[in-house]
C-alpha cells in the first residue's frame, strides 16, 4: 500500500499498527538535492519524520523513489551526493526495500541508477569508485573527461542548495543550469570526444546529446523571462 501525498503521513492514532503482511511503500517525492535523513532540509524532515512514523506502527516499510522525475523533464539528476547517504541511511532504520521511478534517459540518469543498483547491493560501497567503475566502463579513454562532468554538475546541485525537484521546477533548473555551468559541461564533451573510440565515442555522443537538451531548455527558459520583460536575470516562476 503506498503512502503518497495527502497520504504520505502515518495515522496520529497511536494504537493503529500496520499487519506483517503489508508493506507500506512511502513516496518520497520532494527534494533529492539534500540527504533524506538532513534535518536543515524541511522537506526531507517532514518525510523522515513520516518514514520514522511508519516504521514505529509497522514491520515493512518500502522507499518509492524519484531518482529519475517527470517534472524535471529528462534533465541531468546530479543527486549522487544523496544517494551516498540515502541507501546506508535506509538500511540503518530498517527499509523493506527501495524501488524508483525511471526512464531510458540514460544521458542524464544513466550514472544515478548505475550507483543507486550498486548500493541497494551494498550500501557500504564505496561510491567514489562506483563513479570511476561506470565512467571506465563506458567511456574508456575519456573517462577522466566524463568524470570531471559528473562532477562539475553534482558541485553545482551541493553549492545551490536548492531543493530539487517540485512539481513544477522551472525556476529552479534555470538556476542550477547557468551558462557558465553548461559552458563547463560542454567543455567536458568536447575534450572527451577527442579520445575516445568506437562504442565509448558512441556513449559520448549520447551524452553530448544530452547537454545540448539541457542548453536548449535552458535556453528557453531564459527567453520566456526575457519575453515577459522580466529580463535574463529574473524568473516568472515561484521558487
Amino acid at each position: 500500500s503506498i503512502a503518497y501525498h495527502t497520504y504520505a503521513a502515518p495515522p496520529k492514532d497511536p494504537n493503529i499498527r500496520v499487519r506483517d503482511n503489508v508493506v507500506i511503500q512511502l513516496c518520497h517525492f520532494e527534494c533529492h538535492n539534500h540527504a533524506f535523513s538532513d534535518a536543515s532540509c524541511p522537506h526531507n524532515r517532514r518525510f523522515n519524520e513520516y518514514l520514522l512514523g511508519w516504521r514505529r506502527i509497522a514491520r515493512n516499510v518500502a522507499l518509492y523513489e524519484y531518482y529519475y522525475k517527470a517534472s524535471w523533464v529528462h534533465l541531468p539528476w546530479p543527486i549522487v551526493h544523496s544517494l551516498r547517504h540515502d541507501l546506508p541511511y535506509f538500511r540503518k532504520v530498517g527499509v523493506f526495500g527501495v524501488a524508483t521511478q525511471y526512464a531510458y534517459n540514460f544521458a542524464s540518469n544513466g550514472l544515478v541508477y548505475y550507483v543507486a543498483a550498486q548500493l541497494l547491493w551494498d550500501a557500504d560501497a564505496a561510491v567514489d569508485a562506483i563513479v570511476d567503475d561506470f565512467c571506465r566502463a563506458a567511456f574508456g579513454r575519456a573517462a577522466g573527461h566524463m568524470r570531471e562532468y559528473f562532477r562539475l554538475l553534482e558541485d553545482a546541485a551541493v553549492r545551490s542548495g536548492l531543493h530539487l525537484a517540485g512539481q513544477r521546477p522551472y525556476a529552479a533548473i534555470a538556476r542550477l543550469f547557468t551558462p557558465e555551468l553548461l559552458r563547463r559541461l560542454r567543455r567536458c564533451i568536447e575534450q572527451a570526444l577527442r579520445v575516445a573510440e568506437g562504442d565509448d565515442r558512441r556513449r559520448v555522443e549520447m551524452m553530448e546529446r544530452g547537454l545540448r537538451y539541457a542548453e536548449m531548455v535552458s535556453e528557453y527558459l531564459r527567453a520566456v523571462a526575457e519575453a515577459a520583460g522580466l529580463g535574463r536575470r529574473q524568473l516568472p516562476w515561484p521558487e
